[in-house]
């Protein structure tokens, strides 16, 4: 498993490698430019999601040379209590507190631009505690947990209805 830890808007992979943002001039900037409030690895580890307080969202992708990454702004993320992304990084989720939403990332040709989410759906998670994890699984599932450890288990999360569990 993939050693990652978050100090306020910095993120460090294994010991000391830090993920920084280069920029076109060649500077390098923190991970986020505020405090980072949830984060996830995909399931096969190659890419990390990463949200801040502010409601930047940015899926890295760590097999390139220093994390490229994509980023979305949104106000409406601030408040989220878990974030996860797929093996790709063609879908994130997002959790704020029983209510998990699903989206699509769109890639834009211009670089200059901001990556698209489209929405896929909204699920309200059945739970008694808000959710503080989500995690993407191989065969489709999104598995939404809460603060007492309870799992709720969502199957084709970006096609209502929804097929869900309680594990």
């Amino acid at each position: 498993m993939r050693n990652v830890r978050i100090a306020g808007n910095r993120v460090f992979l294994e010991e000391h490698e830090e993920l920084v943002e280069v920029w076109s001039g060649g500077s390098e900037s923190p991970a986020h430019h505020s405090s980072i409030c949830c984060w996830a690895l995909s399931p096969n580890e190659q890419h990390l999601i990463t949200l801040d307080q502010g409601g930047q969202i940015k899926i890295w992708d760590l097999q390139r040379r220093r994390g490229e990454r994509r980023v979305w702004d949104g106000a409406g993320f601030a408040d989220a209590t878990a974030v996860a992304t797929t093996n790709g990084g063609q879908r994130l989720a997002v959790a704020h507190g029983l209510t998990v939403k699903v989206y699509k990332t769109v890639v834009l040709a211009n670089p200059w631009e901001r990556d698209k989410l489209v929405p896929l759906g909204t699920m309200d998670v059945p739970l008694e505690e808000k959710v503080v994890s989500l995690t993407f699984e191989a065969d489709n599932q999104l598995l939404c947990r809460d603060v007492r450890d309870r799992i709720m288990a969502f199957w084709q999360p970006e096609q209502p209805p929804w097929q869900r569990k309680i594990l």
